[in-house]
């Protein structure tokens, strides 16, 4: 299970309206949901199968950030993109992880302020997140 009735999550349609509150009680492992904290600011896929836990720090942000991943298994050739509002992909890596702590460091100086989508892709990872960079 993921957290306790208490914790809760609105989901959200691509137009912005609310289609169903989950709460963390409702979360089992395996499950992969998309969803916004109930505050709105931060959107993630939880994969629970694959990894334990993943955050972005700090988030807003002026020019470096760290995406942390504590994964349950390694996984190799893990595509690494920031994309931007526009759906354009501003920065891309390959990146391996490891079993346990990975530090991610995202360089974004060089990008306008503004928010991104922060993705980890391959066969057995999916992990999304927002980002805000500010000037």
């Amino acid at each position: 299970m993921y957290g306790d009735e208490q914790t809760f999550f609105k989901v959200f349609d691509a137009n912005n309206l609310e289609v169903v509150t989950i709460y963390g009680n409702q979360f089992k492992e395996g499950i992969s949901q998309k969803f916004l904290h109930e505050g709105g600011s931060t959107s993630l896929s939880i994969n629970e199968k694959f990894m334990n836990s993943s955050s972005i720090h700090p988030n807003p942000t002026y020019s470096l950030s760290t995406l942390k991943v504590d994964a349950k298994e390694k996984a190799k050739n893990v595509a690494l993109n920031v994309i931007n509002i526009m759906g354009e992909v501003v920065l891309a890596n390959t990146i391996n992880l490891n079993v346990g702590a990975n530090s991610i460091p995202l360089k974004l100086a060089h990008l306008e302020a503004g928010i991104y989508t922060v993705e980890l892709t391959s066969t057995s990872v999916n992990i999304s997140h927002k980002l805000v960079k500010l000037d």
